[in-house]
């Protein structure tokens, strides 16, 4: 199983762990990842898009394009990057937008041709530890899937809530339900917009799973929803508004753990 990798801006120059966790239990799965250095920015939502579609959409099937010369499908770990790839695809089945993005692209040397397909890490994992020997790591975990995955609209498919439920059973951790699971985590423009409201919804959740869980850790497939409840449960700890910080782990990682103690 081979993929053109695309990590996404946010695992590649800030978040180090994640990418090594995702390279390496890929590598143990069996999984091969191609990169590629001519790979732009996605670009995210809140970046090109919100002044220009039609120049977001162009960029986003460069990335394709590059992959479909390969003849590779793409994997990313990020959830917007996913959602974004999806989103420009379902856009792009329209004939006439595609003709007049790629009349952009070919200046370039590039035509996209709707052939490469878009996977999160979740769809591979779910694929693949089916038959893989793990350590179950016996532990309890709240997850937080992230608005990217949990509200799909008609590009994403849904059921990834479950498929995150599942793989962490298949690496022995119970998944601790709470009332505010499908919470918005307060990334994305809001931070930038309104700092102080961006960090109540952080209270909110990790107030939710403190006082409903006996959870030892909270575990995402997206690196932003992971950034923000990380560096907001700081800030929250430091105002003496919580008692103490949750770890919070990228999917990749726990994977990573559990492969690390398999046969």
């Amino acid at each position: 199983m081979r993929f053109a990798f695309f990590p996404g801006c946010r695992v590649a120059f800030e978040y180090p762990e994640v990418e090594v966790a995702v390279r390496g239990s890929l590598e143990s799965l069996g999984v091969e990842l191609v990169d590629f250095s001519s790979f732009s920015c996605c670009p995210a939502y809140d970046t090109v898009m919100s002044f220009d579609l039609l120049t977001s959409l162009t960029i986003t099937a460069r990335n394709l394009a590059i992959a479909e010369e390969k003849g590779l499908d793409l994997l990313t770990p990020c959830c917007e990057c996913y959602s974004v790839f999806r989103y420009a695809m379902w856009k792009l089945e329209d004939d006439e937008l595609l003709g007049e993005v790629n009349r952009t692209l070919v200046r370039f040397g590039k035509v996209y041709r709707r052939r490469a397909k878009v996977f999160h890490v979740l769809d591979v994992y779910d694929r693949v530890l089916k038959r893989s020997r793990l350590r179950k790591l016996g532990s309890k975990a709240a997850i937080h899937t992230g608005c990217h995955l949990t509200w799909p609209g008609r590009f994403v498919s849904e059921g990834y809530q479950e498929m995150l439920e599942g793989i962490l059973k298949r690496v022995g951790v119970e998944v601790q339900e709470y009332s505010r699971m499908d919470y918005f985590c307060g990334k994305g423009s809001l931070r930038l917009l309104d700092p102080k409201t961006s960090l109540e919804f952080v209270e909110v959740i990790v107030r939710s799973v403190a006082a409903e869980t006996e959870a030892e850790f909270i575990v995402t497939p997206c690196p932003e929803c992971r950034e923000r409840l990380e560096s907001g449960q700081k800030r929250l700890f430091e105002e003496d508004r919580i008692e103490k910080i949750i770890p919070v782990y990228h999917i990749s990682q726990v994977v990573m753990m559990s492969l690390e103690g398999g046969e």
